[in-house]
């Protein structure tokens, strides 16, 4: 009986190494054309854009390249996932023109308005943990949000704003009738009568004491105010603090360092690149110091109150480990149930941008895009299996820029389509400097 005991554990074992050596194959088996570059990459452990110099996207690179010179852009960073595998992720130009520091996959870029899918994904994570319901009510006494500052709303309205209507942007706000709070922070400041920076419970009684445009539910009106109050959503049912909260979430996917960006060049985070504006926008009064004329890379924005709105910096292959892992595909375990995954991703009436986190859904596929000063970002996910993302440290004289890079990025799959390599690199380490 013991020998048939032992025999039924070593068979077990013996399977378990051929299901994992089946795992491994793509990654000790890749195509001929780029088995040499993709064995040194595994050999040295590190993620580099050597470890991408495929003959076969060469033409890509060089459509990456001629953009950023077109634009006159400092640096970019792209990353494709294809069936869950890492099989591209490359930096192009300079992280830091000045100190001549070239971008490489590692290097982090804020994401202006692709943070709010983060923002997004840790709301849906507290519903899924039974801590909070898309139904309930925001602000009021019978609401999330029920301390004073949240009790003296001038339309009554306001405290029937639900948490999904945060999320798809139907609270009832209008920032193309009378303008985007989050990005009016001198404006707000003097309304009020206080000194700069302002704060977000600043913003609240600014909106607080405003009407709003719609009845909450009915129309799509983006809010950046809205995903920042998410942001404090957060911290109110988890208790911790919003930025603590999403990195320890975010953590066991192998997303590391990213954090809220600061608002000046001294204060970059470990790995941040430098913000360029276009040669032909003028600098703008400080958000911090209205007295100083500032580029808006730094110090035009509060990034401090913007938060879960549009503060996170991370990479290409940070937003890709995130997508994969709220995709609803079975290649990657997903960090939300799939209820939740299909709740973010249905639009609501047919209306493709009420859907919760992303910018869009279509049928094939999802996108979140984002921009200000000195950063364009997106990161699209689709039904075939193929998702990218595409960072930018610079500004376009013509402002957003997401639309053009997203048609690059269509031109370059369609083109290489075939040529795209069946390889995996997640596992490497890129560069920590």
């Amino acid at each position: 009986m013991a020998k048939r005991q032992l025999f039924v554990f070593l068979f077990i074992i013996i399977s378990a190494l051929g299901v994992l050596t089946q795992c491994n194959q793509e990654s000790a088996n890749p195509p001929n054309n780029i088995a040499p570059i993709f064995r040194q990459a595994m050999a040295k452990k590190q993620l580099t854009n050597d470890a991408f110099d495929f003959v076969s996207m060469r033409s890509a690179d060089s459509l990456i390249n001629h953009y950023l010179d077109t634009f006159q852009l400092k640096g970019a960073s792209m990353a494709i996932v294809k069936d869950g595998k890492l099989i591209y992720a490359k930096g192009y130009g300079y992280a830091d023109l000045e100190d001549s520091v070239k971008v490489h996959p590692g290097h982090k870029f804020r994401i202006a308005s692709v943070s709010k899918l983060i923002t997004a994904v840790a709301i849906m994570k507290l519903i899924d943990e039974k801590k909070l319901n898309l139904t309930d009510t925001v602000f009021g006494k019978a609401g999330i949000l029920n301390d004073s500052l949240y009790l003296k709303a001038r339309d009554k309205r306001m405290y029937d704003i639900t948490v999904k209507q945060l999320l798809n942007h139907t609270g009832g706000w209008c920032r193309k009738c009378n303008g985007d709070p989050m990005f009016r922070p001198l404006e707000v400041a003097k309304k009020l009568g206080v000194k700069s920076p302002i704060s977000l419970d600043d913003v609240t009684k600014y909106v607080f004491a405003r009407k709003l445009w719609h009845k909450p539910g009915t129309e799509f009106g983006y809010s950046n105010y809205g995903y920042a109050i998410l942001g404090e959503i957060v911290e109110k049912v988890s208790g911790k603090p919003y930025e603590t909260y999403v990195q320890e979430l975010l953590k066991p996917l192998g997303i590391n360092g990213i954090q809220l960006a600061k608002s000046f060049v001294e204060q970059r985070a470990p790995l941040e690149v430098k913000y360029y504006d276009a040669k032909t926008v003028a600098k703008v009064r400080s958000a911090y110091d209205p007295s100083k004329k500032v580029p808006r890379t730094y110090g035009g924005n509060n990034l401090d109150a913007l938060a879960g709105a549009g503060a996170w910096i991370a990479s290409p292959l940070d937003l890709l480990r995130l997508t994969n892992a709220i995709d609803g595909r079975k290649t990657v375990p997903d960090i939300l149930s799939e209820k939740a995954v299909l709740q973010m991703i249905t639009p609501e009436g047919d209306d493709i941008r009420k859907v919760l986190g992303w910018r869009g859904c279509r049928s094939h596929e999802c996108w979140r895009s984002g921009s200000f000063g000195g950063t364009d970002a997106i990161v699209v996910a689709s039904k075939s299996g193929i998702s990218w993302a595409f960072v930018v440290n610079s500004s376009v004289e013509s402002g957003a820029a997401v639309g053009k890079i997203y048609r690059l990025m269509n031109r370059i799959l369609r083109s290489h389509q075939k040529n795209l390599p069946d390889i995996n690199y997640w596992g490497l380490q890129p560069f920590t400097k």
